[in-house]
């Protein structure tokens, strides 16, 4: 049957939705408005390895700080920083452009949610630069176990 109360569960993710999307549609307003530290918005994504964790960590981050604060100002760059990590972790050339940032911070909360209730391999089984340059070169794509997520 049908309840006309939404579920917590879907409240939180809705709201944690509009608060992602909303600091994503002003990264660059914020970029301009306080000077950050270059390193801090850089995500690694030299690896398989390193694109998963720096894409974790950003948007772990992204959480800690607003369920901290309980509210996300996208003015202050260097709490943009986590939610730049995270986003240069997703290949969007495939969005039009009119749509980019609102769908890549939706893709980014979406994925979020998926890798949480996923059994993901621990760091140490997921290819490295090194790994990689071990094998000539030759890793192309890398999907997580179980899924059909690259």
């Amino acid at each position: 049957m049908y309840s006309s109360i939404p579920d917590k569960t879907l409240i939180v993710a809705g709201l944690c939705c509009l608060m992602f999307h909303a600091c994503v549609c002003a990264r660059l307003q914020a970029q301009q408005s306080e000077p950050e530290s270059p390193q801090a918005a850089i995500a690694d994504t030299s690896s398989p390895r390193a694109t998963l964790k720096s894409f974790i960590d950003g948007m772990n981050e992204f959480h800690r700080q607003t369920k901290e604060v309980r509210y996300f100002d996208r003015r202050i760059a260097s709490r943009m920083g986590a939610v730049n990590r995270a986003l240069d972790c997703l290949n969007v050339s495939e969005f039009p452009e009119f749509v980019r940032e609102e769908a890549a911070a939706e893709a980014a909360v979406c994925l979020k949610e998926v890798l949480d209730r996923s059994r993901l391999p621990s760091f140490d089984e997921i290819p490295d630069l090194q790994e990689i340059a071990a094998d000539d070169g030759q890793l192309k794509r890398w999907h997580i176990p179980g899924t059909r997520i690259s």
